[in-house]
């Protein structure tokens, strides 16, 4: 049997109490729960529980659905925007700005735009300070929201936000335990989230935490192997690995 690509030590006994395991993308979190099955083939057993591993869209899509199906999202826009729909969307926006300059291709600008939004969104920066700093992407923000307003739809990131304030207000059940893996970076917004969301939020730092986030927050794990995304971050990973043991 070839060795699992991740070790799932650290992990072993709150996967065991059904904790939920959230990771920075879905390599990653496959190779959990891969690392899941062969630990359960290892110890004898024909058929076990799949663990509770998500990677974190992924979690925040089931969650907002789980959110629908509760009958909550009918208070506010239900649709989510696809990549492509809201890509389209923002092409929409820009071609039909009548103040655009006049060498500007809304095809070609609709991905930065829509990129640009998206970073305001995660990391909670002030849409108003775009005003001064960025009038174009500002107006064009503007017009991105009244259209979502018409379509009666909302941004991704406008659901992770609409379920934080589900979870503050008590309309979704709080998880006991939940353990981020694999984060180089947390944006404020997920951060928040998954505050709201969890009785308990604990890194395992097979690796340096995201700066942004307090310390205390912080469970050293003794991982032997990790899995990261690509060869950059693996690089990153051994360079941040190497300077600790300086």
């Amino acid at each position: 049997m070839l060795p699992a690509l991740f070790d799932i030590t650290a992990l072993l006994p709150d996967l065991q109490h059904k904790a939920i395991v959230i990771t920075a993308n879905n390599r990653l979190a496959n190779s959990i729960r891969q690392a899941w099955g062969q630990y359960q083939a290892e110890q004898g057993r024909s058929c076990w529980q799949q663990p509770r591993v998500f990677a974190l869209e992924t979690w925040i899509a089931q969650r907002w659905q789980d959110y629908s199906d509760q009958g909550y999202a009918s208070k506010t826009p239900q649709q989510v925007l696809s990549p492509l729909q809201e890509s389209f969307l923002w092409e929409t926006v820009l071609a039909s700005d009548p103040q655009k300059p006049p060498h500007l291709s809304a095809s070609a600008c609709a991905k930065q735009a829509m990129q640009a939004y998206r970073i305001t969104q995660q990391w909670q920066l002030p849409e108003e300070k775009l005003a001064t700093d960025s009038a174009l992407l500002y107006r064009w923000i503007t017009q991105f929201r009244h259209q979502l307003e018409q379509r009666q739809a909302i941004t991704f990131c406008d659901s992770a936000n609409s379920l934080c304030a589900a979870y503050q207000q008590g309309d979704m059940a709080m998880e006991a335990k939940i353990l981020l893996v694999g984060f180089q970076t947390l944006p404020p917004a997920y951060h928040a989230l998954l505050q709201a969301a969890a009785t308990e939020l604990t890194f395992i730092a097979g690796m340096n935490p995201p700066a942004n986030i307090d310390q205390t927050q912080i469970q050293v794990a003794s991982t032997h192997r990790i899995a990261l995304p690509d060869q950059t971050s693996e690089l990153i990973a051994t360079a941040q690995w190497a300077k600790q043991c300086l």
